[in-house]
C-alpha cells in the first residue's frame, strides 16, 4: 500500500487537481452523459467567478500581488518545503499574476468543497458492495508473478476464495457507512458562511451573487435528477474530518 501510495504521490502535480485539471488529464471533456463532467462544470464555472470577483477587490494590480510578502511567503514555503521531495509537484512557488491566484485559490476552494464531497459521500455506493469492490484479498489473483492465466480453471469457488470473510466484510460495509454519513459538524455548506469576514459592499454583493449561482444550479441538477452527488446545498464547504 505504501509503496501505491509513494508511486502516486509522485505523478501528483498540483495542476492537475483543479476540474479543468482533472478532466483534461482523464481525457472525458467530450464524453456525453457524464455528469461529474457537467455538473463539475457549472459549479466550477460559478466558483471562478466567485474568487476572481473577491479577489480583484484587494489586488488592483499586478503590484500589489508582487509585493504582498504574505502571499509569495506562502507560495515558496508550499513549493518548496511542502513538497519538497517531489520536484515536479506543480504548485507555483512564486504567484506572479492574479490570473495564478485566481487558479490557485479557485482550486483550492474546488478540492477541499466539491471534489472532496462527492468522492467521499460516494464511498458506500462503491465500497459498500464487497465481490464489486473489495479492500483485501485472502488468495492469489489470476496472473500473479506472471503465471499464465488459464480462464476455463478459473471457476467461482475461486473468486469466492479471495473475498474476505463475514466479519471483514461486515467491518469494511460499517465504515464506507459511516464515512459517506453526513456528520453534525458539516452544517456549514458551499456559499453559506456561519462566519463573515467581509464587510466591503463589494465582497458582500460577490457573495450574494455565488449563491444565487448555486441555487440556479442545483435547479438545473434537480430537473434533470439524474445523478446528484454535486447538489450544493449537500456539498459542505470543507471536510470535517
Amino acid at each position: 500500500m505504501m509503496e501505491l501510495m509513494n508511486r502516486s504521490y509522485k505523478q501528483w502535480n498540483f495542476s492537475n487537481t483543479s476540474f479543468t485539471g482533472l478532466v483534461g488529464s482523464r481525457n472525458v471533456e467530450h464524453l456525453p452523459e457524464y455528469y461529474y463532467k457537467d455538473d463539475g462544470n457549472l459549479i466550477w464555472g460559478a466558483i471562478l467567478k466567485f474568487v476572481q470577483g473577491i479577489l480583484s477587490i484587494y489586488y488592483t494590480s499586478e503590484n500589489d500581488i508582487h509585493s504582498d510578502e504574505e502571499l509569495q511567503n506562502f507560495a515558496r514555503e508550499v513549493a518548496t518545503v511542502g513538497y519538497f521531495d517531489h520536484p515536479n509537484h506543480g504548485f507555483p512557488e512564486v504567484i506572479d499574476s492574479l490570473e495564478t491566484l485566481i487558479d490557485v485559490v479557485s482550486t483550492v476552494v474546488w478540492t477541499a468543497s466539491v471534489q472532496h464531497s462527492t468522492v467521499n459521500f460516494g464511498q458506500y455506493d462503491t465500497f459498500g458492495n464487497i465481490p464489486f469492490c473489495s479492500a483485501s484479498m485472502f488468495s492469489e489473483p489470476p496472473g500473479h508473478n506472471g503465471a499464465k492465466v488459464d480462464k476455463t480453471s478459473f471457476t467461482y469457488d475461486h473468486i469466492i476464495n479471495c473475498l474476505p470473510n463475514k466479519e471483514i466484510s461486515s467491518q469494511q460495509v460499517a465504515i464506507m457507512y459511516v464515512l459517506s454519513s453526513y456528520s453534525d459538524a458539516e452544517d456549514v455548506y458551499l456559499g453559506d458562511y456561519d462566519e463573515m469576514l467581509f464587510t466591503e459592499h463589494e465582497a458582500l454583493a460577490c457573495f450574494e451573487q455565488f449563491r444565487d449561482d448555486l441555487r440556479i444550479i442545483e435547479d438545473t441538477i434537480n430537473e434533470r435528477n439524474d445523478w446528484t452527488k454535486m447538489i450544493p446545498s449537500k456539498i459542505p464547504s470543507s471536510p470535517a474530518i
